[in-house]
C-alpha cells in the first residue's frame, strides 16, 4: 500500500477589480496570489459591481434591498451597495458552494453581501476577509466610484465641498460593515496594527480575537546614505483627522521656529490654503520616488494613534530616516528606534538637521533592519499561507492499495 498523497489546499480568491491595474489595491491582490502560487490550488472569482455589467432592473433591485435594510436600521455602505450585483453575487456563491474549497479570500469590505450569502449557503466554510485600510480611506474610494459611475451632471453634485455629509455617512456605514465582516468570517486582516486595534475595540471579544494585522510587503531599495542638503517631508491628506492634527502642528512649528530647511507636504488637501514660509505643498503624486528623494527626512508628529505605519515603513525601505513621535511607531512593535522623540525635543532637530547626521544614519540602519526581518514578500507570503491554508487543510487526496 502506498503512502497517502497530500493534495494542495483548494482556495478561492474573490476579487472586485482588475489585476491589471498598475498601482494601488491590485498590488496587494497580486502579492496575495504570489504568496499562494505553488502552495495552493487557487481559483480566482471576480465579483462585478452594479455599473459594470448589471442591467437597470438589477440596479433597482439592489436599491430596494438597500432601502429595506435601512428601514430595519441597517443602512448599507455605498461601496457594499455598488457590489450588491445580484447575478454576479449568486454566480460567485454557487461557484464557492460547488468548489469544495478549504478557504475563501474576500477582497475588502465591499464583499459583505457576498459573504452573507456564502455563509448562509456554506455555513462551515473557512472565510477570510482582507479589510485593507480604514473606513475613511474607503469612504473616499466609494465617492470616487460613484462619481465615475454617474452621469457628469449628477457627478458634479458630489464635488468635494458638497460631499462631506455623504463621506460621514459612508465612513459610519463602513464601520458597521467591518464589524459584520468580523462576525461572519474566521479571520479578518487589516493593513496595520493600529487599524486592527481600532476595529478590535469596536467588536465583541470573540470577534476581536479573529482580527489580525497583515501589512503589505515592501522591498528594500538601494539608496545613498542620508546626507545634506536635507529637506523634510510629510505624507498624508487632511481627510484623516490624525493627518490634520499633524499638519497643523508642523505649520505652527514652521511659523514659530522659522527653520531654514524646507518642509514638503504631499497628499490631497481639502482645507483652505494656509501659506507658511518654508512650507511647499506638493499635492498628490503617483510616483513615490518623488517623495523619498535623497536628503529627505520623513516627519511623523502623530498626536493621535494610527495612520502612518505604511508611510514609515515605506520610507525605511527606500533608505530614508523617519523622525516621529512615540505614537507614530506604537503599532509597529519596534523598540528603541533612534528617530523616536517626543515633540518637545524636535525644535533643534528641525532647525539644524545637519548637526544630527549620526541620528539619521542610525535611524535608516534600524528601519531597514526592521523591514528586512518583518516586511519582506517572503514573510508576507508565509503569513497569508498560514491564514488561508492551515495544516489541517492538507488532507490525503487518495489512498492506493
Amino acid at each position: 500500500m502506498s503512502a497517502p498523497r497530500l493534495r494542495l489546499p483548494r482556495i478561492a480568491v474573490v476579487i472586485t477589480r482588475s489585476l491589471d491595474e498598475p498601482i494601488g489595491r491590485a498590488d496587494t491582490l497580486r502579492a496575495v496570489l504570489a504568496a499562494l502560487d505553488g502552495f495552493a490550488d487557487v481559483t480566482v472569482l471576480r465579483l462585478a459591481h452594479l455599473f459594470e455589467t448589471a442591467r437597470r432592473r438589477e440596479r433597482v433591485k439592489a436599491l430596494l434591498r438597500a432601502v429595506g435594510a435601512a428601514i430595519v436600521g441597517r443602512p448599507p455602505a455605498l461601496q457594499c451597495l455598488l457590489f450588491d450585483h445580484g447575478p454576479s453575487r449568486r454566480w460567485v456563491a454557487e461557484a464557492i458552494d460547488a468548489g469544495g474549497f478549504d478557504a475563501v479570500y474576500f477582497d475588502t469590505v465591499r464583499c459583505l453581501r457576498l459573504v452573507e450569502t456564502v455563509r448562509r449557503r456554506t455555513p462551515d466554510a473557512r472565510l477570510v476577509a482582507d479589510l485593507d485600510a480604514s473606513p475613511p480611506h474607503h469612504a473616499e474610494l466609494s465617492l470616487d466610484m460613484l462619481r465615475a459611475a454617474l452621469p457628469s451632471a449628477a457627478a458634479r453634485l458630489l464635488e468635494r465641498g458638497r460631499s462631506r455629509p455623504i463621506l460621514a455617512y459612508e465612513a459610519a456605514a463602513l464601520r458597521r460593515a467591518e464589524r459584520r465582516m468580523a462576525a461572519l468570517t474566521q479571520a479578518a486582516a487589516l493593513a496595520s496594527s493600529s487599524e486592527r486595534d481600532h476595529l478590535a475595540r469596536r467588536v465583541a471579544p470573540a470577534d476581536a480575537a479573529k482580527i489580525i494585522a497583515l501589512p503589505p510587503p515592501v522591498t528594500l531599495r538601494p539608496a545613498p546614505p542620508p546626507a545634506p542638503p536635507y529637506h523634510f517631508v510629510f505624507v498624508g491628506g487632511d481627510q484623516r483627522i490624525h493627518n490634520r492634527y499633524s499638519i497643523d502642528w508642523l505649520l505652527d512649528a514652521w511659523n514659530a521656529l522659522a527653520p531654514s530647511t524646507p518642509l514638503h507636504i504631499f497628499g490631497v488637501q481639502t482645507r483652505p490654503d494656509r501659506p507658511t514660509p518654508g512650507v511647499i505643498w506638493r499635492g498628490f503624486v503617483e510616483d513615490a520616488s518623488q517623495i523619498y528623494q535623497p536628503g529627505a527626512i520623513v516627519l511623523a508628529p502623530m498626536r493621535l494613534g494610527g495612520g502612518l505605519e505604511a508611510t514609515v515603513v515605506e520610507a525605511w525601505a527606500r533608505g530614508r530616516p523617519v523622525l516621529g513621535s512615540p505614537l507614530a511607531f506604537g503599532g509597529i512593535g519596534m523598540a528603541d528606534y533612534p528617530g523616536c522623540a517626543a515633540l518637545e525635543a524636535w525644535p533643534p532637530l528641525l532647525c539644524d538637521p545637519g548637526a544630527h547626521q549620526a541620528l539619521w544614519t542610525a535611524a535608516v540602519a534600524s528601519g531597514q533592519a526592521f523591514v528586512a526581518a518583518e516586511r519582506t514578500p517572503a514573510a508576507y507570503a508565509a503569513r497569508w499561507r498560514a491564514l488561508l491554508a492551515p495544516v489541517t487543510a492538507l488532507r490525503p487526496s487518495s489512498v492506493r492499495t
